[in-house]
């Protein structure tokens, strides 16, 4: 009823996928990386209710995508995480809406010292429309928060600021 994550047994399942993923550097300052998966699960129960059904909590498509462009003190960076919606449930009947990202960053860094401002959830996308019921459609939609495969609501647009620092080490002028 929390739609919490447990373990979930069956009496049999057959899971299979492709996974891909790339890194493609160009002219030394800019980089594309992604991967790509695609899952297909199915449930091999006896019981006429979960037979080929898709297995919950497990989306058939995900993705994600990173463009940076690296200078010699400034970088900046994008990235979008796609998550294709899986259902909560082993009848299949209650589905996680399509879970999508964009962040961007921007980094500036020196010698010894480095600052960072990254926003999430730029296009604050938190709430999506989803049937009242999913056994009757004709009740309507209604907005329901867009969650996490523990269904935790994502966050929305934020920014995150962060300083490192590394002391540069002194060179050891003893004689041993």
């Amino acid at each position: 009823a929390q739609r919490q994550s447990i373990p979930l047994n069956f009496e049999a399942t057959r899971t299979m996928g492709l996974e891909s993923e790339w890194q493609i550097n160009i002219q030394d300052q800019w980089i594309w990386s992604g991967s790509v998966s695609f899952t297909h699960s199915k449930n091999l129960a006896d019981i006429t209710g979960l037979y080929g059904n898709h297995l919950p909590n497990l989306p058939r498509w995900m993705s994600g995508q990173q463009v940076w462009w690296t200078g010699d003190i400034l970088w900046l960076g994008t990235d979008v995480y796609w998550s294709d919606g899986n259902y909560w449930d082993a009848n299949n009947q209650r589905k996680a809406p399509t879970r999508l990202m964009q962040n961007a960053t921007i980094r500036w860094t020196s010698s010894s010292w480095s600052i960072e401002a990254t926003g999430r959830n730029l296009w604050n996308r938190i709430v999506v429309d989803s049937p009242i019921d999913p056994l009757n459609p004709e009740l309507g939609l209604y907005p329901e928060a867009v969650q996490d495969f523990l269904g935790y609501p994502l966050m929305g647009r934020s920014i995150a600021l962060s300083l490192t620092w590394n002391p540069i080490e002194q060179p050891n002028t003893t004689d041993q």
